[in-house]
């Protein structure tokens, strides 16, 4: 029985900044093809997979975008696409193929957020927001990882997101420890549970989870802008690239059999349909 309901793409390593806490791939100018991301949705349509996470680098600096995202939404996938915002008014003609889209928002106050995003970053988030609050035909789910620097802003960050109707989903993240880290801001499990009683009552309407380290281990399917498809695996000390295959060289059936035998189900559906929670109750 296949339990995958949502593939990661990393469609491209390319981003024009440098997040201190960013977990995709290392820019090594690597980018999958529009064909074969074709070939990806078409193995996953005939899966019966129909959740897609389009992620990077920065996905909207690709140059096939437009072509990837319209034939995601002609194939019927629910698509969520996560992006840092800086090339968003450039490409707002794109909403209509995103059914949610992912933003990051590190502080109520623009100064730590640009901290960790880079300059300028605060203001191009907070403007993407009020836009698609007035115009756009798709969700937005705000992503903050903690840190000793914000922990104490969970609840400013809250009244923030509370002014916004089109905001749906707030996931708080712990930092995941890839072995390449060294940041003295990662923390572990520092969110007080009644903050999170009391953030979640203030947003009632919206979905409001936290993701510890441990929610995503072995709970994703991500497949890296050089075709290297891996799962997330979580220790102590350090976090972990569990690779199980490449889509260039292995079947999707045979990466599929692979994710089934070693995947955690219970994180996975815990951690991924969240995402996708109102649109598939809608369908």
């Amino acid at each position: 029985m296949n339990k995958l309901s949502v593939v990661d793409i990393q469609i491209i390593d390319k981003c024009n900044r440098k997040c201190r806490y960013c977990f995709g791939p290392r820019p090594n100018k690597d980018i999958l093809s529009y064909d074969t991301i074709r070939n990806i949705l078409d193995e996953m349509s005939l899966n019966q997979i129909n959740n897609l996470s389009i992620t990077g680098g920065e996905p909207l600096m690709h140059p096939d975008i437009k072509g990837i995202l319209s034939y995601a939404k002609e194939k019927d996938f629910n698509i969520s696409l996560s992006t840092n915002t800086d090339f968003f008014k450039n490409n707002t003609e794109l909403l209509k193929y995103i059914d949610i889209l992912g933003i990051p928002l590190d502080s109520s106050v623009m100064e730590e957020h640009d901290r960790v995003r880079g300059n300028g970053s605060y203001n191009s988030v907070i403007d993407t927001i009020k836009y698609i609050e007035h115009n756009g035909s798709c969700d937005v789910r705000i992503g903050t990882v903690l840190s000793n620097n914000n922990k104490k802003d969970i609840k400013s960050i809250a009244n923030i997101i509370k002014k916004y109707e089109c905001i749906k989903v707030w996931r708080i993240y712990d930092e995941l420890k890839y072995g390449y880290k060294n940041d003295k801001l990662i923390i572990e499990n520092q969110i007080n549970e009644n903050i999170m009683m009391e953030v979640s009552k203030m947003l009632n309407k919206k979905e409001v989870t936290y993701v510890s380290r441990r929610n995503r281990n072995l709970g994703y399917f991500i497949i890296e802008p050089d075709g290297q498809v891996f799962m997330p695996m979580i220790s102590e000390k350090r976090d972990y690239k569990n690779y199980i295959g490449d889509i260039y060289r292995d079947s999707f059936k045979k990466l599929l059999k692979v994710w089934n035998k070693l995947c955690d189900a219970n994180n996975h559906t815990n951690m991924n349909l969240n995402i996708f929670k109102e649109i598939n109750n809608g369908k």
